[in-house]
């Protein structure tokens, strides 16, 4: 009654590293477009925000000259001004990151996608970093 089954368990194969390149690539492209229109939206509402802000400071210019919200006068219109003027600046650096973090992983994708592992027989290159204690450089081997 002590039969034994000698049942292997099935692995799958592991990617190719085709295949792992162009997911890797896929996602990177994904990223980067991701980044490039969040820093769209967001230098719309900070150029959106200087428009208020421009509004807001002709609008006390007028009511109270030039010293209107140093004088005290119209605190609730200052507190707008003052909102608007943040928010701006926030949205633009938001913006100016979104597109430097685009351009970080379009490179970074780009390097990735030129030096992966593709099949065998192939070309390949390799780049490596080169430090010492007066210089730096990128040292680069290719096979063709």
């Amino acid at each position: 009654m002590g039969t034994t089954s000698s049942k292997t368990a099935s692995k799958a194969p592991p990617p190719s590293p085709r295949g792992a390149r162009a997911l890797g690539g896929a996602g990177g492209a994904v990223t980067v477009v991701t980044a490039a229109v969040a820093g769209v939206v967001f230098a719309v509402l900070s150029s959106t925000n200087a428009g208020d802000v421009d509004e807001t400071e002709a609008s006390l210019g007028a009511a109270g000259g030039p010293n209107a919200c140093a004088a005290g006068r119209r605190a609730a219109d200052c507190s707008t001004l003052r909102r608007l003027q943040e928010n701006a600046a926030t949205f633009g650096n938001v913006s100016a990151w979104s597109f430097i973090g685009a351009g970080v992983v379009g490179v970074t994708t780009a390097i990735v996608w030129t030096v992966g592992p593709r099949a065998e027989g192939r070309a390949r290159l390799h780049a490596s970093p080169m430090l010492g204690a007066q210089d730096g450089g990128i040292m680069v081997r290719g096979t063709w």
